[in-house]
């Protein structure tokens, strides 16, 4: 692969290792028609593109890219990119046609960072439940109100003084 069009946002890290990876790289983060030409479009080995999918505008068919091989998303959702003209023309035609343009999504990348930020969280949860208990037992009148769909208990914690040493005294 040769030639990248990159028509959405990244960062200049990420630019750069584009620019590290492929001899050509076109960037065009917002990209209006008038600025993809047709020699573009036609030396084109692949496209990343945003969530929103493929510019109908700018890639009608597959037919203006004869050298693409894929399209990266960098979502995991692909419906909306699925629902581009240029892939609906090979739905309708029911084959891939002469070249096969495949369409990745980003489904799992997150996998391996994900138990962490789990446990994370947990900890950040758990991490003043002790004051909560505290505090909860402080109070010597909870009020609890009852709404439709909601029940709000709300802790009256004006009962709740410090002794000269620290201790909570009710």
């Amino acid at each position: 692969m040769d030639t990248i069009l990159v028509f959405r946002t990244v960062t200049d890290d990420a630019l750069d290792k584009l620019k590290k990876t492929f001899p050509t790289v076109h960037y065009l983060p917002d990209p209006k028609p008038e600025q993809v030409d047709d020699e573009m479009l036609k030396n084109a080995d692949a496209i990343f593109i945003n969530w929103s999918g493929l510019p109908d505008d700018i890639v009608p068919t597959f037919s203006r890219t004869p050298r693409l091989k894929l399209i990266q998303m960098p979502s995991a959702g692909s419906e909306r990119a699925v629902k581009a003209k240029a892939f609906q023309e090979q739905v309708q035609n029911g084959f891939q046609g002469e070249q096969e343009v495949k369409l990745c999504n980003a489904s799992g990348i997150h996998v391996t960072s994900i138990p962490q930020w789990c446990i994370c969280q947990a900890i950040s949860l758990l991490h003043q439940t002790q004051k909560m208990i505290v505090y909860a037992h402080v109070s010597c009148s909870p009020v609890i109100e009852r709404r439709p769909r909601l029940i709000l208990l709300t802790l009256d914690l004006s009962h709740h003084r410090k002794t000269r040493s620290g201790e909570r005294k009710i």
